[in-house]
């Protein structure tokens, strides 16, 4: 069995020992130390990772990092009770009831779930006296967020045969502990990353930085980080859709110009980020690895067949993607740019005076600033688009599955669709597309059926028929269950 030092307990706590004899009580009250004191002494922190106890006993003042803060929980006279207001304390009588509390507790746990000394030791968490720990005691153990960076000392990673060493860049000294061991093996830091930094706490928000193969620099986050960031994209893409009205009004009257101007060009490219599921691209990938998104498409990439478009090229990780679109007004632009002799290869370009100007994915996200008056991009296009179409794949059958297996059923169907026309795999799209407020929301019987139903035969490409569907996905991912978009939606 394992135990902690303490500071002494104060007599209240510890009087029961001797079955609440005057005796006992009067030694414990000379042992003790002065109020002041007492709050001014720090207490011997716990051998163990982390004490459990609740924080109102002596010494178990739970804090993030092992548990015990090594400070006292009264920072004046008064000592901590654990007595509900309003409830008579016995402060003249025996005591001995609660230290003997304790100790049965203690003594019906098994000696490997034990904190501290059975004597005079807090509880397991597990105890029968004390019950089971809330989810809010155990959300205080865990160590907030502290900002990480890379240029100040931190673990260097240090070939070492066929694997590698970590050494800390303070001391110099070689990391043995398993724990700090334990944790860069969870960060799953590709080998062939060349000056690594490894965050020297468990808590920081990038816990690796490292220069892969090409000379990119590359990161590793924690988990909460990412947890906490993905939150706060899914509730920019709320905003986001809720500006799409206007961006879709400037780009149509843009489109209707007759010459190849740069307000025309730029709004032909942000509706078939609209209407598709296309990637923005990047000039440095394109001349690279010759995989392309929209901004670096060739004029090749696209063939028009009357109102219909069909793009066919290498997008991402050299995966072959097909998308078609229909579409009138990007049709004729599209063959225009196509027939055009001068300027380069690229498909996407715009008269300058006399001269050709290609586009770049920078211009095409300033347009969508300028356009919406907001800090959107590209990107948002296909978070969107991925939220909205696996809405409407949930409903389709008009409600949702009746047991737990057909609804997982269910959503593995929605994500692998959703994947195939992100061009993703489907754990990427699930983590990082997909708004979870859908399935949460399916899992509660609640999907977009009515808007459906009452629109007849749905084409996602169309704008009369896909307001309405996008109106109802933003109540649903909002709980408006007043909607008329959710009335009908049936619960589980």
């Amino acid at each position: 069995m394992r135990s902690c030092s303490r500071r002494p307990s104060p007599a209240w706590a510890s009087a029961g020992t001797s079955a609440g004899s005057r005796a006992a009580r009067t030694r414990a009250r000379a042992t003790s130390p002065s109020p002041g004191e007492a709050s001014r002494r720090p207490w011997a922190p716990c051998t163990r990772a982390r004490c459990p106890g609740p924080s109102w006993l002596p010494g178990c003042r739970s804090t993030g990092g092992c548990g015990w803060s090594g400070i006292p929980t009264q920072t004046g006279t008064r000592r901590p009770s654990p007595w509900p207001r309003g409830v008579s304390r016995p402060w003249g009588g025996n005591t001995g009831w609660f230290a003997r509390a304790i100790s049965t507790a203690c003594r019906s746990t098994s000696t490997s779930e034990l904190p501290c000394s059975e004597s005079t030791g807090p509880p397991a968490r597990t105890s029968p006296w004390f019950g089971r720990a809330s989810s809010g005691y155990r959300r205080r153990l865990v160590p907030r967020l502290r900002r990480a960076d890379s240029s100040t000392p931190g673990i260097r990673r240090r070939r070492r045969g066929r694997g590698f060493s970590y050494v800390d860049e303070v001391t110099g000294e070689r990391i043995q502990d398993p724990d700090t061991l334990e944790r860069i093996r969870e960060i799953v830091i590709p080998p062939a990353w060349e000056d690594v930094w490894i965050c020297p706490w468990p808590n920081g928000h990038v816990q690796a930085v490292g220069t892969d193969a090409r000379g990119r620099k590359q990161y590793r986050y924690h988990q909460r980080w990412r947890e906490r960031r993905d939150a706060e994209k899914f509730d920019e893409m709320l905003e986001f859709a809720r500006a799409l009205p206007r961006l879709r009004a400037v780009t149509g009257e843009h489109l209707r110009a007759e010459k190849l101007s740069r307000e025309r060009v730029l709004a032909g490219a942000v509706r078939l980020l609209d209407r598709g599921f296309f990637r923005i691209g990047g000039e440095a990938y394109a001349a690279e690895n010759e995989t392309y998104g929209l901004a670096t498409m060739k004029k090749h990439h696209a063939r028009v067949d009357g109102e219909r478009i069909v793009f066919a090229y290498v997008a991402k990780a050299g995966k072959q993607q097909v998308q078609e679109i229909v579409d009138a007004e990007i049709a004729g632009l599209v063959a225009a740019l196509k027939r055009r002799r001068s300027g380069s290869d690229e498909l996407l370009a715009y008269r300058n005076g006399r001269a050709w100007a290609d586009v770049r994915s920078i211009d095409i996200n300033a347009y969508i600033k300028a356009a919406t008056g907001a800090d959107f991009s590209a990107k948002d296009f296909r978070t969107w688009n991925a939220t909205v179409l696996a809405a409407v794949n949930l409903a389709r059958d008009g409600r949702a599955a009746a047991s737990r297996t057909a609804r997982k059923r269910a959503i593995n169907g929605a994500v692998k669709e959703v994947a195939d026309y992100l061009g993703n795999t489907p754990a990427v799209c699930r983590a990082s597309y997909i708004d979870p407020r859908v399935w949460d929301r399916y899992r509660s019987g609640w999907t977009i059926w009515p808007v459906l139903e009452g629109g007849g035969e749905v084409d996602f490409g169309r704008p009369e028929s896909r307001r309405p569907i996008e109106e109802g996905v933003l109540d649903l991912l909002e709980d408006e269950r007043d909607s008329e978009a959710l009335e009908r939606v049936r619960a589980a």
